[in-house]
Parts: structure tokens; sequence; C-alpha cells
């Protein structure tokens, strides 16, 4: 796109009147700048770009934009709020590409990649090229990227999306994090279906309050989905959800509530619900069309993920035969209650549940099916909201007979503190086994070995994560493997 057409998508200053190049690509990273790039210049918590301009210029950079003014060999591009344009610009230098596409977004605390890939299951089911954006990895027509963040900066995204359309890529699927809306990573993303599943206390290290943190996730229908220019468009709410039941009765977009309960007042509950030991079942109607669900996921919080997902397929005028076929078919989301194979005869889990509310879901549910003790290996991140910790202890107290405290990543603080801050929650009259054992691999091994054939293992906090962050140094980790290493050396 030139560059002097570019321009007209915000108000801005320009250095130079030579406006003529040809802008093919847009990057925050002057690593990743190729030829005819423009190179956006910002200052994080860590970096300047603005250091880097030089770099990126001798990389190829055609023109850099910023919201201050630097020398610059190359057109400077000066705006007030960078951000705010990051999005209109990215989709403009890529051909605007969520235009031609079918984008579903999934925002909530908990819930959003299980819902984000049941989705995905579901359009793939349907013989639909269906893509997937989120916190595993970026997937589409075979092709798979590392995920750096649940929701990619805005040129990233703008940039996986154009992939995509040259793939043929009909639907996509996006993560939306609370992060992504509030950088303005989503704007001009055009969505047709935008789904929420639920709001518990996360994030409140950079979102301060509750009230703020609800406040940014509202944005993606009323200001997102709102601005979309799709034609026919639906803001799907949880209504078990209290957050979800007000917005519901909110003018963002046409609206759908949905609820696990038969007896609410949601547009879509089940008929029939049975959460048991082996799965799920599920009888629905939505728009007047039965379905029958049946499937292998475990626990009331999966029900709702189910019938999340159904409500966004059947939105999209999936045949209730695909979803029902995509459903029982589905077996698991990477790090989400996933069971590590082994021939030792133990049950051993790993999952992402990194907040209270998702760490009560996991362990509610094991509970109920666990014939001996429930031991709980987790622990809390680092540099990111303190007063999850002794909520999360207190989660674990109320379901496990052992719990063995860790580390997860603890970043730049101390990995001791944190597990102090963790025990802080543990009642004077508990009765919980505990230990403490900062070395994860090896508080691993001891939740294991501490199991017998009746017990249950559950390692929480990381899930598909392959690495641990200690120090500002990422360090190979990965539960599943760990898990399945010291449970192969049982065997043996």
């Amino acid at each position: 796109m030139i560059l002097r057409e570019l321009l007209d998508v915000m108000p801005c200053d320009v250095n130079s009147k030579d406006l003529s190049a040809d802008i093919k690509s847009i990057s925050m990273d002057y690593r990743k700048i190729a030829p005819d790039s423009l190179f956006v210049a910002l200052k994080g918590k860590k970096f300047d770009g603005h250091c880097f301009i030089q770099q990126a210029i001798e990389y190829g950079a055609k023109a850099v934009i910023s919201e201050v003014h630097v020398d610059c060999s190359v057109p400077l591009i000066v705006v007030k709020n960078v951000r705010e344009h990051l999005g209109p610009i990215s989709s403009a230098v890529y051909g605007h590409p969520s235009k031609s596409m079918t984008i579903i977004g999934v925002t909530g605390t908990n819930g959003k990649t299980t819902v984000a890939f049941l989705i995905d299951a579901i359009l793939r089911e349907a013989g639909l090229n269906s893509g997937y954006i989120g916190t595993v990895d970026y997937r589409w027509s075979g092709k798979t990227q590392k995920s750096e963040r649940t929701t990619p900066e805005a040129p990233e995204l703008q940039e996986l999306l154009s992939k995509m359309r040259s793939s043929e890529v009909s639907h996509v699927v996006i993560e939306c994090s609370s992060h992504g809306i509030e950088f303005g990573r989503l704007n001009s993303i055009n969505f047709d279906v935008c789904v929420f599943t639920n709001l518990t206390q996360d994030h409140l290290d950079h979102h301060g309050t509750m009230t703020n943190y609800a406040n940014i996730k509202k944005q993606l229908f009323t200001q997102l989905l709102a601005s979309s220019q799709k034609q026919n468009k639906w803001a799907i709410f949880n209504h078990d959800d209290v957050f979800g039941k007000e917005w519901a009765k909110s003018n963002i977009a046409p609206s759908v509530s949905y609820s696990i309960s038969p007896k609410s007042k949601a547009s879509v509950k089940p008929l029939m619900i049975d959460v048991g030991a082996n799965g799920i079942s599920l009888e629905l109607v939505v728009d007047g069309q039965p379905i029958q669900l049946k499937s292998k996921l475990l626990g009331a919080y999966n029900a709702s993920n189910l019938i999340a997902a159904t409500t966004v397929a059947c939105k999209l005028g999936v045949h209730p035969k695909d979803i029902e076929s995509a459903l029982t078919k589905f077996s698991v989301v990477p790090g989400r209650l996933e069971r590590i194979p082994s021939n030792a005869d133990l049950n051993v889990f790993v999952d992402y549940a990194h907040t209270d509310d998702a760490m009560t879901n996991v362990l509610s549910t094991l509970k109920k099916i666990c014939e001996g003790r429930l031991i709980v290996v987790f622990g809390c991140g680092g540099d990111r909201d303190k007063s999850k910790r002794p909520k999360m202890m207190r989660a674990v107290e109320n379901f496990a007979a052992v719990a063995i405290v860790t580390i997860d990543n603890p970043r730049s603080e101390s990995p001791q503190s944190i597990i102090e801050d963790t025990l802080e929650g543990l009642s004077k009259e508990s009765n919980l086994e505990v230990y403490t054992i900062l070395d994860r691999r090896e508080a691993i091994r001891k939740g294991i070995q501490l199991a017998d054939p009746m017990d249950m293992v559950i390692i929480t906090g990381k899930g598909h994560e392959v690495y641990q962050e200690v120090g500002g140094q990422f360090l190979s980790f990965d539960d599943r493997l760990v898990a399945k290493e010291i449970l192969e050396g049982i065997h043996v």
C-alpha cells in the first residue's frame, strides 16, 4: 500500500513530502522488519522502540511511525496514540483480511481456549476451512505457528489473517484477552460473532479492580463488535455469570444468552444435562433445532463451554448433526485437564488453572470422581496479582487431601516469597497435608510418589506451556513431559 494512502486513515504529522513508498508489511520488532516495511517505534516496559529505528531502517524499513518527533532518515509519521491507530493501519497494509472471512471472538477469564477449540472443531467437522488464533498456538490449513501471546499485536494479527485468507480460510476463531482489547490489538477486526464465557479475578496487577477488568472485556462487544462492518452480527453471553447476565440486557447487538441450568431464563439452556465420571450428556434446543450432545469432557464448567460453542455454531448456520459429531469426537484441549498416559496405573492430570475460580472448577470435578486422595501440585505466577495467591491455596484446601506448593513462572520475584504469600491462605485448623518444594520437577515427582492407584494427582498452573520464566530467562519445562518421564521411571 502506498504510504500516502495509508496516512489517510489517521491524523498525523509527517517529516517528508516523499510519501511514494510501497508499504508491504508492518512490525513493532526491528528484528522482524522485511524490505518495504513500516516500523512502529513504541516505548514499552522493558525496551524503547525508538532506540532501534536505525536498525529497522537498515533492515529495510521505508517509514517509521512514532508518538514523538525524532531524527529519522526515512519518512517519520507522528501520531498522538500509536496503539489506537495501529489496528486500522495494519488492516489497511494487509488488505483488510477480516472483511472477507467469518471472525469469531471469544473472551472471558476462564474457558476461552476450550470454547475456541470446540468452535474450531465444529467448523472443521462441517467441512469449513477454519483457523485458530489463541493461547496454545496459531493454526490454519495444516500450518502451525508458535503463540507468543494469546492475542497477537495488531500487525502480527492482521498478517496472520492475511496468510489465512491466502490459504482460503473461511472462518477464524480468535481468543480475545483483556490486554488484547485494551491495547488495541483487535481494532479494525470485523467480527461476526463474539462470545463471553465468564469473569473472575485475574490480571488485577494490571487492571487494578474488577470493575476496570470488566469494562475492558465489555469493549469487545460495545466497541469492537459494534463497529464491525458485518451485517449479521451476534453477541453471545453466559447467563450464569453476573456480568454476562447484565450485558445480555443491553442493546449491544442481537444477543443470545446461554446457561447450564434447565430452569434458567437464558435463550439456550439444557432440557437434560448429565455431568458424570464418563463425560457430559446434553439435550438442547437452539433456534428451534434439537441437539443431543455427548462429550468426553468432564465437569459442569465444560458443559457450559459445550453450550457456548454450540450456540455460536448454530448462529453461524452449522447443521446440528455436524455439531453433534464434532463434540462427540472431541477429546481434550492441550493442557486442560489432560490425562498423562502411562503404564504405572496412576491417575495424573495436567491443567492450566491459574486462578482460584479455575482451580475450584477443576478440583471439584476431580473430587467427584476420585475414589482415593486428591493430590494437587501447584504454584502461583510472579509479577502478577498477588491477591490471587492465598485464594488459590484456599481453593486447594477445600478439595484436596495433599498439596505440594512449588513455583510456577516466578519471573523476577523470589520463589520463596511467592510460596509464603500462597501459604497465607491456609487456615489454622486445616487438615491438608502440605509440602513446599521449590524445584517444580521434584514437586511433581513428590506428588506422583505419594499417589496410590485410587488417588488422583493434578498438576496445575502451566498446562500446555513448555517453559518456565525465571529471572528473565525462559527455561525449557513441560509439566506433561516431566510427569510422563517420572511415571515411566516408576513403571520401570
